[in-house]
């Protein structure tokens, strides 16, 4: 045997007596009974098996459970603690739209058209009038301009008009009319004559009234009974006992029942009568009596009546 082996078997040997030491030491045996060296060749299991033979030692019918060094497991890292949840923003039901305000319905109006049907300008029955006279009272200012500025400069027919309005108004007004329209519009004054495209207003506080002949105009201060002045009954009166013509008539918004009477003097020469519509009133008075007498041929609205007049030939 070399050195070196000699070396390595006896470091072996010591390393098997301190084995042999330790397990003694586990199993209660003395030193006494430890076994010697082993022989080179033997190994632990049989140093075990040669201890429980031994005198003294322990015996039994089973080979004993040596329990073997538990591994040593590395501790386990805590788990970290989960970070609560963040708080969900609670999502507002969504609100209501707010209502809207429903726009009040705006009243129409049909298209104009004769009571009996047909055309507006059919209740003339085809025939030019010689005559147009317009009444108004209430609202009627507004009305005439209306009418008045749709009427070419060409208009047909003399036209004569009668406003409720005291005499200090009406030579101011017919003058702006007649600054305003094609046509001419003058305050009437006695023997005024009669004449196509030229309309005659009739003074306030006076009464106008056509000459027998229907050729001219007189201007009265009439009968203090009378409640108007001027009067539509009057003037449509007066228009209706002068000319064997044709004649139309319109009345326009206004308090009260006047030209109700003329225009039924005026139905027995077989006149046309318009009447303004209530919708487009200021006061549904005047030609509400008309047409409630059954007298108005044609119910219009303001915006229509001075087309359709424009149309006459």
């Amino acid at each position: 045997m070399s050195l070196q082996q000699s070396i390595l078997f006896a470091g072996s040997a010591v390393a098997t007596l301190a084995v042999h030491a330790a397990v003694a030491s586990v199993l209660g045996l003395s030193t006494a009974h430890m076994p010697k060296p082993l022989p080179q060749g033997d190994s632990l299991s049989n140093v075990i098996r040669v201890s429980f033979s031994q005198p003294g030692g322990i015996t039994g019918n089973a080979d004993p459970v040596v329990a073997e060094p538990q591994a040593r497991v590395a501790p386990v890292p805590p788990t970290p603690r989960a970070k609560p949840p963040a708080p969900v923003a609670r999502r507002e039901a969504p609100k209501p739209p707010a209502p809207q305000p429903v726009p009040a319905p705006v009243p129409t109006t049909a298209p104009a058209s004769a009571r009996r049907g047909g055309s507006v300008l059919d209740t003339l029955n085809g025939e030019k009038p010689r005559l147009l006279v317009i009444g108004a009272s209430t609202g009627g200012p507004v009305a005439l301009q209306n009418i008045l500025t749709a009427l070419p400069a060409s208009f047909p027919c003399p036209i004569l008009l009668v406003q409720h309005m005291p005499g200090t108004f009406t030579a101011a007004f017919a003058e702006r009319l007649d600054r305003l329209c094609k046509i001419r519009v003058k305050e009437a004054e006695d023997n005024d004559t009669l004449r196509a495209g030229v309309a005659l207003l009739a003074p306030g506080g006076k009464q106008m009234l056509l000459d027998g002949r229907g050729q001219s105009v007189s201007i009265i201060e009439g009968s203090e009974k009378i409640q108007y002045k001027p009067s539509v009954d009057v003037t449509f009166g007066s228009a209706a006992r002068s000319i064997k013509g044709k004649i139309l008539a319109v009345v326009l918004t206004g308090m009260g029942q006047d030209g109700r009477e003329g225009c039924k003097l005026l139905k027995r020469n077989n006149a046309t009568i318009w009447t303004q519509n209530e919708q487009s009133c200021v006061v549904y008075g005047m030609p509400m009596a008309v047409e409630s007498a059954g007298l108005s041929d044609a119910v219009l609205d303001i915006k229509d009546l001075g087309k359709i007049l424009s149309e006459i030939r």
